[in-house]
């Protein structure tokens, strides 16, 4: 039974720690901050568009019918009757031929909304990047929760391989008149707990597949198998100094270019505020042809033309106060944005902090624990020749083997706290993905 389980897990799909990192682009947290960043991005060309040329040409073509009109008298002002003669039914072609340029001259207010999208397009970029270490990170967690869970079954099962021994190896004893029949009925228990340890440890590894192949945008019911990453297990290198950490988090994390883009968005936005106060000047030029001629509706454009050039000025003298309170609003709305980029420098500094020491930490425990797996490995095996030899019972072997499974289970989950931490401190310091977008 032991060799099935583990047979479900082998034939799972096989996914590698890099391929993690790429479909965590696909989750949908980082979709909708990518595509919230194109918005803005957008934004930027709407914006700019206002300040070029605006050119417009337009054309038209019309007949009219003139019905007959029969001769008849009119009176003058002066009395007397004057005839007009009858006119014939008539026809009459009318064809046009437009254009149109607006350009604005001189308008602060579309300047300054023109960088505040600008700034805003910054922003919401830092924030997609950040989204996105998130997704990876998280991306990164429940990977190694799957392998955790994997090679645990693996332990399980070995344990419980090495338990069934145990209890033949106590019946043989037994029936050889070596033993009790205690130890061969302890043995046998034993195999069943580790036995069930393995059924449940088994379900551990179907709902690990499940969550990562959610947050991969992947079908849940697909199931993956977590491939040890090559420097799995090895003692990574000496973390930077808390200072050397901070000085690059300062300057890579993608929340702070965010919040210090929107400062610069709401310095923008009092300018734009306070702008209204200022005069506005657009420039327009119009040209019409006009003919009854097909032929030459598009042709001969200096006949039966006109042209227009013409500035236009506009300037609110007064506005009952709005202008003032509009600017003392967006300084406001500057401040808090101001306080939280403030905030941000702290948190930031709070888990480089807190992700440098939970990595230091991790190490010294590895250290510990690899050398806790060997000697575990000892104790284990050293009973076991006793046990073999007659000299011990079961409880000292199971005492042994669960120090070992302990000590083993203990070991393979610190060393994926390490690669967790690893990548904690990456995130803290602003490098994981580095600013890849999705």
């Amino acid at each position: 039974m032991t060799g099935l389980l583990l047979s479900l897990v082998v034939a799972a799909t096989p996914i590698t720690i890099d391929q993690v990192k790429a479909e965590a682009r696909n989750n949908l947290t980082a979709i909708t901050a990518y595509y919230t960043w194109l918005e803005s991005y957008e934004t930027v060309a709407i914006q700019r568009a206002d300040l070029v040329p605006q050119v417009s040409v337009s054309s038209f073509g019309a007949r009219t019918w003139i019905s007959p009109t029969p001769a008849h008298t009119t009176t003058l002002p002066s009395g007397q009757p004057f005839p007009i003669p009858a006119q014939p039914s008539s026809r009459v072609n009318n064809f046009g031929l437009g254009a149109n340029i607006n350009q604005v001259v001189f308008n602060i207010t579309q300047w300054y909304q023109l960088k505040q999208a600008g700034a805003l397009e910054r922003a919401n970029r830092g924030l997609a990047e950040d989204q996105e270490d998130l997704s990876e990170l998280e991306a990164i967690r429940r990977f190694y929760v799957l392998y955790t869970a994997q090679d645990s079954l693996r332990v399980f099962e070995e344990t419980a391989h090495k338990s069934k021994e145990l209890w033949d190896r106590a019946e043989a004893l037994y029936e050889a008149g070596k033993g009790i029949k205690g130890d061969a009925l302890a043995a046998h228990v034993n195999y069943g707990t580790d036995l069930n340890n393995a059924i449940q440890q088994h379900i551990a590894v179907v709902q690990a597949q499940a969550d990562l192949a959610s947050w991969l945008a992947r079908p849940e019911s697909e199931e993956l198998e977590a491939i040890e990453p090559p420097s799995f297990g090895e003692k990574p290198a000496e973390p930077p100094s808390f200072i050397e950490a901070d000085g690059v988090a300062k300057h890579k994390r993608a929340i702070l270019r965010a919040y210090w883009a929107q400062i610069d968005a709401a310095q923008s936005n009092i300018t734009i505020q306070q702008s209204a106060l200022f005069p506005r000047l657009t420039g327009n030029f119009q040209f019409q042809h006009n003919t009854n001629d097909f032929n030459s509706a598009f042709s001969h454009l200096g006949e039966n033309s006109s042209y227009q050039v013409g500035l236009s000025l506009t300037w609110s003298i007064f506005d009952g106060m709005q202008t003032f309170a509009a600017s003392r609003q967006a300084e406001e709305a500057k401040r808090l944005t101001e306080a939280t980029y403030k905030q941000a420098l702290l948190d930031v500094s709070g888990q480089v902090r807190t992700a440098l020491d939970a990595l230091t930490n991790q190490m010294r425990a590895l250290d510990v624990l690899v050398e806790n797996r060997e000697t575990a490995a000892k104790n284990l095996a050293y009973f076991q020749e006793r046990f073999n030899a007659g000299a011990s019972n079961t409880l000292d072997v199971r005492d042994a083997q669960v120090k070992l499974l302990t000590a083993e289970l203990t070991l393979l989950q610190t060393r994926a706290a390490v690669e967790n931490a690893k990548a904690n401190l990456e995130r803290a310091v602003g490098t994981l993905s580095d600013g890849v977008m999705p």
